[in-house]
């Protein structure tokens, strides 16, 4: 299986205004129109396990996986905030349901496609506790950005990517617990387990219903939007055709591959981080006992939580104080200092 299919994109330059109108293309879809349900909700954002955070943060997720209760609208037990990922194939026509539960107006566009319908599809504004819809053709295989038009909630977290898939191909989740594993899992006559890729929840699960591990239901839904996914090709066997570069012919080239979705990102005009005094230090009464702290502060600021991958920052700063100090995992244990809280 390959395991070196990354995608890289990123927030960092991502100041653009709305594109000058285009008219409507006549296309076709190829395949079945996949549809998404689409959640904009304000949660905070935890960083890393040190305590820096976007206390403020503003998200786009599946609406399957938020929840309205009593205490607002907050992402469903056992989600953590990620950057949405959304799929199509090659050809595949997307139709994106957005409901607003912020309470200011949001925007979601997406690079790369096509309208189908007209300038509404590039990302009209959309009033709190309302719902808009874009109809998008995904006509070339990569992955595009997808973001609010507004620049202060793009760095508050309103990112994430549309990865446009190999035409015909099949996509499955990568990262699962043991529990959800065995769910979709029965036992062979050997006893060795066999996967069931194509099972759902019980009826007695919170998610009755639902695929554990297909990332489509039967009914032509985005039911997962993971930042990683097995992609294969039909059948959940070898690609037939790739030609989209002059790699795809090398050999292991039509095999099954990992996707990993990576999206860099600014963090310093919303981040709060953690052991702030450090970084600034209170004025004491004496200049020369106070000069000490303030160029340590100097220092360190140069390696606070700067910059974000998938909502996840681990500047050495933070966990260089945490280390000395003994605190957290970072302190604590040896193997998490390596951590790739973003991938998790």
């Amino acid at each position: 299986m390959r395991s070196d299919y990354f995608l890289f994109v990123s927030l960092m330059a991502c100041d653009r205004g709305v594109p000058p109108e285009a008219p409507p293309v006549d296309l076709r879809c190829q395949g079945a129109e996949l549809t998404a349900s689409v959640a904009a909700l304000s949660t905070p954002i935890a960083l890393n396990r040190l305590g820096s955070q976007i206390a403020e943060g503003q998200i786009f997720a599946l609406q399957s996986d938020v929840v309205t209760d009593d205490t607002g609208t907050h992402l469903r037990d056992g989600v953590r905030p990620r950057p949405l990922v959304l799929r199509a194939g090659a050809g595949q026509c997307l139709n994106i349901a957005v409901k607003n539960h912020l309470d200011e107006p949001v925007s979601l566009h997406v690079d790369g496609t096509q309208w189908r319908t007209g300038a509404a599809d590039n990302g009209v504004e959309i009033a709190p506790d309302a719902t808009g819809t874009l109809t998008l053709f995904a006509e070339e295989q990569g992955t595009f950005l997808l973001y609010s038009l507004d620049a202060e909630q793009r760095a508050r977290g309103l990112f994430g990517a549309l990865n446009v898939e190999p035409a015909g191909s099949l996509w499955y989740r990568s990262q699962v617990s043991a529990e959800d594993l065995a769910a979709a899992s029965t036992r062979g006559e050997d006893g060795h387990p066999v996967i069931d890729y194509d099972a759902v929840y019980s009826a007695e699960h919170p998610l009755a219903g639902r695929p554990i591990l297909a990332m489509v239901d039967a009914n032509n839904e985005l039911a997962h939007a993971d930042l990683t996914a097995m992609v294969t090709g039909p059948g959940r066997g070898m690609f037939p055709n790739l030609d989209v570069h002059p790699a795809a012919n090398l050999i292991g080239r039509r095999k099954p591959f990992r996707e990993i979705t990576a999206i860099y990102h600014d963090l310093d005009a919303v981040a709060q981080q953690a052991f702030a005094e450090v970084y600034a230090p209170a004025a004491g009464e004496d200049d020369e006992v106070a000069a000490e702290p303030a160029a340590l502060a100097a220092v360190l600021s140069e390696g606070a939580d700067r910059y974000g991958i998938n909502y996840g920052a681990s500047g050495v700063s933070g966990r260089l104080i945490a280390s000395r100090l003994g605190l957290s995992a970072v302190g604590q244990c040896g193997a998490c200092r390596s951590e790739a809280f973003a991938f998790s």
